[in-house]
């Protein structure tokens, strides 16, 4: 630009500078000018659009209706706040009328209550809207408040009337707290002044039957007398068909109140007045059917809930009848067809109809009460294990303690079939069949399983600590007769864990898992859980000196014997705290002592404590086993002292002495091994376990020795002939007649012993191969013909045993 045209700008500028005030106001009137003309402009077409919107609204044109409120929304200024209440209501309104599926409630709620805070009455029909929204979100209260208003023209009626429909199907199935909020407002509901007869009776009748649902049978019987008051006041062309859905629902709340009497005339009016094939109809008859079921009349009860249930009726009303015929069934004593109707009420969806589940949870109760009181466990497992098969009542404490009570019983009178010993877990394993002991442990590892369950829900809580410990130690119990080992194990440990002294079951539970401990081979466990019973319950001497002698046998198991011996001496000499002669603790530790000291080869002590035990104890079962541990302590005696007779260096006095007590020691031997003898050779073979067997056959020997090493030739002649007969199948015979070849010998009888040789020989011939099995054989058969062989030309006195 030319200097000088700059300068003169600049002085023009300059110049002018006192019009820069009235320019800037210039602008300022324009643009307020300009956004008063817009206003004006967009309030007119807001207000426009939103009434096409709510037209579209009318005319059912749902998506546009939509649109046309996103523009609005954006036309609408910071301070109209009339026309965004408007707004929106009219989105309320809109998704208010979507399906129930897609419409969101917590949507419609904050649009009608905005509009609210913006100073906007909302309609009776935004009012009846909004508490189908508060319904939708489970404001029940707030939406009856809504839903009592004044009446209104007959669409709001019919929408109000289907908003109340609405919410009385999601209270369907008993729910108590629905209930007790919707009655009452069903009650104000029918009492509105301007009520239709048609919406005021359905009103009154479901109130009846929401109470009748949950047991309210006195309340709902005065609702209903009311509304069946204004249907007799009523036309005959107003009534339709009220008056028999009354009287049904009439009759059943008379039967709910236990008034059979009451409740017959109504039921029959209802039969009179509803069509066949009605509902109301159809439960009028299944009440009338049950009126004959509780009248003891089960033959026509259960036909004509047959007949009910060929009419296809309502799933709720097919469950009740068949639910009542399963009941008239077991009544009748038929119980299979009882079981199948249960098993298909549990066989159905049952969640939304949760009165119909408590009522069947009951019946099946009933059921188990009933077997358990008749003493038939099998009919109450059956009636408890359907139930909780069934997952329909998810834990039930009662059912579980049934079934588990059921299957404990069904397990405990196998095993009595067997024996009558009272303590079930000491029954020997070979007492019961293999069979028998099979289906007895599945029934008890059932009941354990059951019992555990139980247990572990009742864990922690502390109003609950009975339940629980009788729930715990039975779940130890029966897995330990079950023989899960592992399971009672851990059951017996949590248990003891959770208790103290003071729970006068727990020394009995804490010997049994040491017990099982030391059955298990857990043998330095079984120590530790003996030695902790006998510290924790040293007051209860009974159960201490048990748990002693076996932690006495669990260190002979474990190889330290000396211990083991100290231990069983200290208790029978009374230590700690003296154990009394006749306690069951002193027995066991005199028997236990008698055999370790056999084991640790002291005869003496061994003869002594064992002499001791036949004498204070004979009517034992294990008397036997001692008097042959009596026996052969004897006869390892006499068999010491017949080393020392070798001694040829022995003066005649000591001679004397020893031959004497090696006699005494024969003597001895003979009459243990013949109690042995007396006693098990009485009894049939199949009588006798593989032990006893054993024992009986080295008893008849050893006592045939002692006989033949005290020189009482004829007596120990009798008794190997006994034997030779007894044992003519086995390798045994072969001994037996050895010896009589021997003693023969002795006797100088050639002809005789020549015979016993002869037999021998054809007894090794004609026993077959498994006949040199051990133990009944010590040697195999080559052994034994190089003996028989051999036997004539030797001249020692030899045991059959050698």
């Amino acid at each position: 630009m030319p200097e000088g045209a700059e300068v003169v700008v600049r002085g023009v500028a300059w110049r002018n500078v006192w019009q820069l005030p009235l320019l800037l106001l210039s602008i300022g009137l324009i643009v307020a000018g300009f956004w008063h003309r817009r206003e004006a402009a967009v309030a007119p077409d807001a207000a426009r659009l939103l009434a096409t919107a709510n037209q579209h609204l009318l005319d059912g044109r749902y998506p546009e209706a939509g649109l046309l409120h996103e523009e609005v929304a954006a036309l609408i200024g910071p301070g109209d706040d009339q026309l965004r209440s408007e707004l929106m209501v009219a989105r309320a309104d809109l998704e208010a009328r979507r399906p129930p599926s897609d419409r969101d409630d917590s949507l419609i709620l904050e649009q009608y209550d905005g509009a609210l805070a913006l100073g906007r009455e909302l309609g009776v029909e935004q009012r009846i809207r909004r508490a189908g929204a508060l319904a939708g979100l489970g404001r029940h209260e707030e939406a009856f408040q809504e839903l009592l208003g004044p009446v209104g023209g007959d669409v709001l009626e019919r929408i109000r009337h289907r908003i109340m429909t609405g919410l009385v199907r999601d209270a369907e199935g008993g729910d108590p707290e629905r209930v007790e909020i919707l009655a009452p407002a069903l009650d104000r509901y029918a009492a509105v002044p301007g009520r239709s007869l048609e919406h005021a009776t359905w009103a009154a009748l479901t109130s009846a039957r929401m109470r009748l649902s949950v047991g309210e049978a006195e309340t709902g019987i005065e609702v209903l007398q009311r509304a069946m008051r204004r249907l007799d006041r009523a036309g005959e062309s107003e009534l339709g068909d009220w008056k028999g859905r009354a009287y049904s629902v009439y009759g059943r709340l008379w039967l709910e109140s236990g008034d059979r009497e009451a409740a017959r005339p109504p039921l029959e009016i209802a039969l009179i007045e509803l069509p066949i094939g009605d509902e109301d109809r159809l439960r009028a008859a299944a009440a009338l059917a049950w009126i004959d079921h509780a009248d003891g009349r089960q033959e026509s009860a259960i036909v004509r809930f047959g007949e009910i249930l060929d009419g296809t009726p309502h799933p709720a009303t097919g469950r009740q009848v068949r639910l009542w015929r399963a009941e008239a069934h077991a009544a009748l004593g038929q119980h299979e067809a009882a079981v199948e109707d249960y098993r298909h009420l549990l066989g159905q969806e049952l969640e939304r109809d949760g009165l119909h589940l408590r009522r069947l949870q009951q019946s099946l109760e009933d059921r188990i009460r009933e077997a358990m009181l008749l003493d038939q466990p099998e009919r109450a497992v059956t009636y408890a294990e359907m139930g909780l098969q069934s997952g329909a009542f998810g834990f039930d404490e009662e059912l579980m303690n049934a079934a588990a009570a059921g299957h404990r019983i069904l397990g405990e009178r196998i095993l009595r079939a067997h024996s009558d010993e009272p303590d079930l877990m000491s029954i020997p394993v070979d007492v019961v069949p293999e069979e028998a002991r099979r289906e007895a442990s599945a029934q008890f590892r059932r009941a354990g399983d059951l019992y555990d369950q139980l247990a572990a829900s009742l864990r922690g809580d502390t109003t609950r600590r009975v339940a629980w410990i009788t729930a715990q130690r039975s779940a130890g119990e029966c897995y330990d007769l079950g023989a899960h080992g592992a399971n009672t194990i851990r059951a017996y440990r949590d248990y003891l864990a959770a208790t103290t002294a003071e729970d006068l079951e727990r020394a009995h539970v804490a010997f049994r898992y040491a017990r099982v401990l030391h059955a298990a081979g857990r043998l330095q466990e079984a120590l530790e859980a003996y030695d902790d019973l006998v510290e924790t319950h040293e007051s209860m001497p009974e159960a201490s000196n048990k748990a002693r002698v076996d932690a006495a046998r669990c260190l002979i198991a474990l190889g330290r014997n000396q211990e083991a011996r100290a231990r069983l001496e200290a208790i029978v000499r009374g230590l700690p705290k003296g154990p009394y002669p006749d306690s069951i603790g002193f027995r066991e530790a005199k028997f236990a002592l008698g055999r370790l000291l056999i084991d640790l080869e002291d005869w003496t002590d061994a003869i002594s404590t064992l002499n001791e035990v036949l004498r204070r104890y004979p009517e034992d079962p294990r008397i036997e086993g001692a008097a042959f541990n009596l026996a052969l302590a004897h006869q390892e005696a006499a068999a010491a002292l017949a080393v020392e007779l070798a001694d040829l260096g022995l003066t005649p006095s000591r001679r004397g002495f020893v031959r004497n007590l090696r006699s005494e020691h024969l003597e001895g031997a003979a009459t243990a091994y013949g109690r042995v003898v007396e006693v098990f050779g009485t009894r049939e073979p199949d009588e006798l376990g593989a032990l006893e067997r054993d024992q009986l056959r080295d008893a008849a020997i050893g006592q045939a020795d002692s006989m033949f090493e005290l020189g009482r030739f004829e007596e120990a002649v009798e008794l190997y002939e006994r034997i030779e007969r007894r044992y003519r199948k086995e390798a045994t015979s072969l001994g037996a007649l050895i010896r009589l070849v021997q003693i023969w010998d002795e006797l100088g009888d050639a002809q005789m012993a020549e015979k016993a040789h002869r037999q021998a020989e054809l007894r090794l011939a004609q026993l077959p191969e498994s006949a040199f099995d051990f133990p009944a054989s010590r040697f195999d058969r080559e052994s034994w013909r190089i003996w028989i062989e051999r036997r004539p030309l030797r001249g020692l006195r030899v045991g059959v045993g050698e």
